[in-house]
């Protein structure tokens, strides 16, 4: 039915882990990876590090799954019509409400930069479908996606992210929580 109704040119499948380690001292330690497929049999992924949280973000498996999509979006051509098959769309849903709040608001959400940039690279494709798909249900795709995020994270490989850029600002700044005359208030 997708092929029909938006003839893509690529589709791919996406998803993001989190294991648990042991070092070779004994401690234990999470490792938290992505990992995609595209329909042309191409691999990509790997695994979060802390240079690839950016302000108040942290290594999870959202941001995971959210990199994973921007990882796809960023290698196809400009101008392809995209079908994605996720198991959580969460990120894509934020991605959505941000996409239509004004800039005064867009500064209040969550991982606001990479919402910025994933929206920049939706921009740069013609059709970008988000074809959401229960996990672990033996879906070729999806299940597909979830070894290869795997296969990252044991590999423990590094895919960097590139740290976000805010395009959007308001002129008008957010309302104090309290007077900014309030130093001049008389104290005790």
């Amino acid at each position: 039915r997708l092929q029909c109704q938006y003839e893509p040119t690529h589709a791919a499948a996406t998803d993001g882990t989190k294991v648990t380690k042991t070092s070779a001292n004994g401690e234990q330690y999470t490792v938290i990876a992505r990992g995609a497929v595209l329909h042309d049999g191409r691999r990509l992924g790997g695994k979060l590090t802390e240079e690839d949280v950016f302000l108040c973000e942290q290594r999870t498996t959202y941001l995971a799954e959210k990199a994973a999509t921007d990882d796809v979006l960023a290698m196809l051509p400009a101008g392809s019509r995209v079908v994605l098959w996720l198991d959580s769309i969460s990120p894509q849903q934020a991605l959505q409400r941000f996409r239509r709040s004004p800039a005064r608001r867009k500064r209040q959400f969550h991982m606001a930069a990479r919402h910025a940039a994933s929206a920049r690279l939706l921009a740069n494709h013609e059709v970008v479908i988000y074809h959401w798909q229960m996990s672990h249900v033996g879906e070729p795709a999806n299940e597909w996606a979830d070894r290869e995020a795997a296969a990252r994270a044991e590999a423990e490989e590094i895919l960097p992210l590139e740290e976000p850029l805010n395009d959007f600002s308001s002129a008008v700044f957010p309302r104090d929580a309290r007077s900014t005359r309030s130093w001049a208030v008389r104290r005790g």
